[in-house]
């Protein structure tokens, strides 16, 4: 999809381990912010169009990371991100589900927009579980 919509695109995650995160709510996790990063790409010039993508984990946290180029704008609404298209029906669900499967888990979300340079963070941090030997 990058390749085709000239997006550069990198891409370094690792399946997180010791979470209670399914294999289906991590596409469901992926795939949402995938998409509306490239989206977001989509109405910025091709020569500054990119999506990187990355996780890291630490002693509490699994995190992924999606950093992307958007137009610079966005619109919150009560401390929620409100989709930007002209027909709002239907849309602006992907950050919602994302949100609602980081917190059932303990998790949380955090969006941060850079407008001046034009880039859009998107961290999902989901715990860890204790380790029953310890």
């Amino acid at each position: 999809v990058c390749a085709g919509k000239e997006i550069r695109f990198s891409f370094h995650v690792s399946m997180p381990r010791n979470t209670i995160l399914t294999l289906l709510d991590a596409i469901r996790i992926f795939s949402n912010i995938a998409n509306n990063a490239v989206e977001a790409c989509e109405k910025v010039p091709v020569s500054d169009r990119f999506i990187e993508i990355t996780s890291g984990n630490d002693q509490q946290w699994v995190t992924l990371e999606v950093l992307n180029s958007y137009d610079g704008h966005t619109i919150v609404q009560n401390g929620k991100l409100i989709t930007t298209k002209t027909e709002s029906y239907g849309h602006g669900l992907g950050l919602e589900i994302v949100r609602d499967i980081a917190e059932n888990m303990g998790g949380f979300v955090m969006y941060d927009t850079d407008r001046e340079n034009k880039v859009f963070l998107t961290r999902v941090h989901i715990p860890h579980v204790p380790d029953k030997a310890g």
